[in-house]
């Protein structure tokens, strides 16, 4: 990569990340400057603290405060999932603004030529994953908005004039314009300001993730082709096999690269979501069970569950397709035509089999395993504690 993708513009080989990166751009999440300058990027960091003190410290102290001043435990409750939601953001965003620099180097590593597709049906195992992974986003951004729509008018259209989506304790007074109107657009914008940042920051997490789901499909195949006498062109047999293996090998030890790289930036926020989603979800569960799942309010909280419920779920599911696939290196390796190959070959390949014993694992906190089996438990434990408040 040039100098100038070396500060805030990635170059990620295909276009996958960009709409997500522009859109962190916008919101002062990501530079926008190309420049070295240590003046640019203390003020772009200026920025950045001011811009989250106002748009989400504040916005959780108002959320903090008005739960307080609640007059019993069930409307506490019940108010509650929109905090717990926007704390986890913030673990979010404070990780991704300090981890900035280890982020640009995990760009840095997916741009690396060692994984660009060499024909059209390697890039067609790439792109189907990463539009797949697009789809999922563009998804769940769209039920977040539709979501956050409902809230910013339902209760005005109900009342018949401006209603304040949420109604938080102000030091002054909101029942008169202009501040109604002022509390009326900050809270709205806030709203959407926070699911589409939210929703921008989890697509370029799990997006690395799909890419590395992608390689693995790369790598098996490329495995399974190895000693495939139709690809041999003016090589003979043997260098042919030792240029492939060689391939195969820093291969491996680049998607290897990538999955530690990525364990240690998602370490804490992966850690600090599960735990958040798990609470968010049985509140928003038990916010649901007092409504009119009919009303517009109800289907406002159906679309939140459903939108949180695929916020969780993204990275336990991408995170599985990384253990399943690097499951298979060992077996696809073993697939290929060795049974009449070299000795130097076949012990390199036995190593390598060895080496990929173990699968690939993305983990939270080195203790929560990003899989499936993970993933059900924290929604029963998340339905159990619903079952318990509807029992108080």
């Amino acid at each position: 990569m040039d100098d100038e993708n070396s500060n805030g513009n990635p170059d990620v080989g295909a276009d996958f990340f960009k709409p997500f990166f522009s859109i962190l751009k916008v919101i002062l999440y990501w530079p926008l400057y190309t420049s070295k300058s240590q003046l640019l990027q203390h003020v772009h960091m200026l920025l950045s603290a001011v811009k989250v003190t106002f748009t989400v410290v504040l916005y959780i102290f108002l959320e903090c405060f008005t739960v307080y001043k609640r007059s019993n435990l069930q409307e506490r409750l019940a108010g509650s999932f929109m905090m717990f939601t926007d704390v986890s953001y913030l673990t979010k965003v404070l990780f991704f603004i300090i981890n900035r620099k280890k982020i640009l180097l995990v760009f840095k590593a997916v741009s690396d030529d060692v994984f660009s597709p060499k024909d059209t049906l390697r890039k067609e195992m790439i792109t189907t994953t990463m539009t797949n992974w697009k789809k999922v986003f563009y998804i769940y951004i769209t039920n977040c908005c539709f979501t956050v729509t409902l809230w910013a008018i339902i209760p005005s259209l109900q009342n018949g004039s401006i209603v304040l989506p949420y109604n938080y304790h102000y030091p002054f007074d909101v029942t008169s314009s202009p501040a109604r109107e002022f509390a009326y657009i900050y809270e709205a914008g806030i709203l959407y300001l926070i699911v589409v940042s939210h929703v921008s920051l989890d697509a370029l997490m799990v997006g690395i993730m799909a890419f590395i789901s992608a390689q693995l499909d790369v790598l098996n195949y490329n495995l399974r082709g190895l000693n495939n006498l139709d690809e041999v062109n003016s090589y003979s047999k043997h260098q042919f096999l030792k240029e492939e293996q060689i391939r195969c090998m820093i291969f491996h030890k680049k998607v290897m690269r990538l999955v530690k790289m990525l364990n240690q930036i998602l370490a804490v926020p992966l850690v600090t979501q599960s735990c958040f989603g798990a609470i968010i979800l049985c509140l928003s569960l038990y916010k649901l069970s007092t409504l009119n799942p009919l009303s517009g309010e109800g289907l406002s909280f159906i679309n939140y569950y459903f939108g949180m419920l695929i916020q969780l779920s993204v990275y336990f599911w991408y995170g599985n397709e990384i253990i399943w696939k690097s499951n298979e290196l060992s077996r696809s390796a073993y697939q290929c035509k060795w049974v009449n190959t070299s000795k130097p070959f076949r012990r390199h390949l036995l190593f390598f089999m060895l080496s990929t014993r173990e699968p690939l694992k993305i983990y939270g906190g080195r203790v929560l395993e990003l899989s499936l089996q993970p993933l059900i438990s924290i929604l029963k434990f998340s339905y159990s504690c619903y079952t318990l408040l509807k029992s108080v």
